[in-house]
């Protein structure tokens, strides 16, 4: 299908869903060793990114995995695919060729309009998961939605992926969404309604997890949650973290009943968007890079917590990064969003593990008359991990 242009800025809905969430019941409140993350010099580009139309932007954080030959594979697009491949991480060049297209659906009960490949893993670098992070955009679709903005208007779901090629095409996985909230997209929801953003996918003890947050919707709570699977290619392999423990995801509010449904249970205390979740190879540790709202100063700052396991955090502590941030500033030339951590040097295929010295990547976002403009690119900054 042809490019749909979308309202613009997309970095702007996410404010609404930083809030900070009380801690559930029951939830183990914190692991026992702190972090440090230091950002030792300025971002700086990742590659020339030349634009192959104008809504090809770095529009998600950066994925990335090595495929069958050792080459490096990375994703950082909109809503149509395209790949980033080089000998390193350091070392990308961008093809104009789609990997993946949005079908822009105007049918809600498709989860199909606006998707993006937002998280990645492979074991051989051939057969790859994808988890596309799918934006039903109502305000586009005549009489969807009684607003006229995104915020007002948009209805998130995850939906599976899958490449059997490297990554060079992706399409749909089955029918079903991996997460998705238990009601369905109407006119009147009047705000951002579902499942939006997941981290990475990362290893731990034979098991890949992803996080995800969700805004809410009926029974469901906003919420940091998280899901798991042994065998990530099969989607009815997948579980979602509730207060009894994990248990099976898929349910799809087109197709089941809502009374059916168990909300998933906020992760404390990372009570915010987790970007990516890697483990410190040092340390042994888990790490999670994620974005909270200071309850003082209600500014969105970038935060690092530990984990002695998925389910088990510290507190975040705040990272110095005063260039960081999605808001436009009428004195400044470039917002900075979507995060992640990844060390070009990880021995790791998907990129999950770091040692002390990895690297920041960003979206750099251009302001043009203190608005968000089309000017994006992928940068990086050197960084430095301290685990105690």
């Amino acid at each position: 299908m042809g490019t749909r242009i979308r309202s613009l800025p997309r970095v702007a809905f996410w404010l609404a869903s930083l809030t900070f969430v009380a801690a559930e019941a029951g939830v183990t409140l914190a692991a026992a060793q702190t972090v440090e993350l230091r950002i030792l010099g300025s971002p700086e580009p990742v590659l020339a990114w030349n634009k192959c139309d104008e809504q090809d932007i770095a529009d998600a954080g950066l994925r990335a995995f090595r495929d069958a030959s050792g080459r490096v594979v990375g994703v950082a697009s909109a809503t149509t695919t395209r790949l980033l491949q080089g000998p390193k991480i350091t070392e990308l060049s961008k093809t104009c060729s789609s990997a993946m297209r949005s079908t822009f659906s105007a049918d809600p009960a498709a989860h199909g309009d606006q998707t993006w490949v937002a998280s990645t893993w492979t074991d051989d670098g051939i057969d790859v998961l994808g988890i596309g992070h799918d934006e039903y955009h109502a305000e586009l679709h005549p009489g969807r939605c009684n607003g006229t903005t995104p915020r007002q208007c948009r209805y998130g779901t995850l939906v599976f992926l899958r490449s059997r090629n490297g990554g060079h095409t992706f399409e749909r996985m089955g029918t079903r969404p991996l997460a998705a909230p238990p009601v369905r997209q109407s006119p009147d929801l009047g705000k951002d309604t579902g499942f939006f953003q997941p981290s990475n996918i990362f290893a731990f003890e034979g098991a890949k997890y992803v996080f995800v947050r969700t805004s809410g919707g009926g029974p469901q709570p906003p919420a940091t949650c998280l899901l798991r699977s042994e065998s990530p290619l099969d989607p009815e392999s997948w579980r979602i973290y509730v207060k009894s423990g994990f248990v099976r995801q898929g349910f799809d509010p087109y197709q089941d009943d809502p009374a059916n449904y168990q909300p998933c249970t906020q992760v404390a205390p990372l009570n915010g968007m987790v970007w990516s979740v890697v483990t410190h190879q040092p340390s042994g540790k888990l790490l999670a890079l994620l974005t909270v709202v200071e309850p003082g100063t209600h500014r969105i700052r970038l935060a690092i917590s530990v984990g002695s396991d998925p389910l088990t955090w510290s507190k975040p502590n705040m990272v110095r990064a005063d260039f960081f941030g999605p808001e436009p500033s009428c004195n400044k030339d470039y917002a900075y969003w979507y995060p992640s951590l990844v060390d070009p040097f990880s021995s790791a295929r998907n990129f999950d593990v770091v040692g002390d010295s990895p690297r920041l990547f960003f979206s750099r976002l251009g302001i043009s008359n203190c608005r968000m403009s089309m000017r994006r690119d992928l940068v990086s900054a050197p960084a430095h991990l301290k685990v105690e």
